[in-house]
């Protein structure tokens, strides 16, 4: 399917976008003009669907949905593009990507999106994503969560920007993992099933609950860091 010529799904101000559900014969969900989607961009339980490309959408209002498309190899957005950048009291995740077949993830959620789950993508090998910061949800506490788990089983994983997040981040399974940004984690913070030789945090200064980092490196190091609960 190509909405090619369309420049602007939704509003800026209340949200609307993009859906594409149940489309168990669609192979291609696509725009070469798309710049803007003012709530989701929302695919879900399409079997078939192999392509999900808008080259130029740089701002999606809500949330970026990817959710049962277990044949989706391609996926293309605008490098950078806002994810949850809309000011509305709305309470959403700003990004589910499960269950696809997708080996990268680069160039997505700028800025300060809400929570995220990156999870059951058996050929996803690397996530690169430039977030600055995970935040709550509104009117909410238990979000703010990052989650990059039960993927490829030699992940690797870059969060060259990130410097706190308001809930938990969970990341497994991971070979390489990059954050030399973070500062802050609001809750607990999992590393687990790790195959790297080291790990350094250099700016983290403050998990406030638990810990926990597990699997088979030789080395960690964080700098100056501390722990509450």
């Amino acid at each position: 399917m190509s909405l090619d010529g369309l420049k602007i799904a939704g509003s800026l101000y209340w949200g609307g976008g993009l859906h594409a559900l149940n489309c168990s014969q669609m192979t291609s969900f696509s725009s070469d003009s798309l710049q803007t989607a003012g709530g989701w961009l929302d695919v879900r339980n399409s079997s078939s669907l192999r392509k999900v490309l808008f080259p130029r959408l740089n701002w999606i209002g809500l949330g970026l949905y990817l959710i049962d498309v277990p044949l989706l190899e391609q996926f293309e957005l605008a490098n950078g593009v806002v994810v949850g950048g809309l000011s509305e009291l709305y309470t959403s995740d700003s990004g589910e990507i499960i269950n696809t077949n997708l080996s990268e993830i680069n160039g997505i959620f700028s800025g300060a999106p809400y929570d995220i789950s990156i999870s059951d993508n058996p050929r996803l090998q690397t996530v690169n994503l430039p977030t600055s910061q995970i935040r709550l949800q509104y009117n909410t506490s238990y979000t703010g969560n990052l989650y990059i788990v039960n993927n490829h089983p030699n992940i690797t994983v870059n969060l060259p920007n990130l410097a706190s997040v308001a809930g938990i981040i969970s990341i497994g399974n991971v070979s390489s993992l990059s954050i030399p940004s973070l500062a802050l984690v609001n809750g607990s913070m999992s590393v687990v099933n790790a195959s790297f030789p080291s790990l350094s945090a250099p700016q983290l200064q403050t998990v406030i609950g638990d810990l926990n980092i597990s699997g088979a490196f030789s080395r960690y190091s964080l700098s100056e860091s501390e722990t509450s609960t």
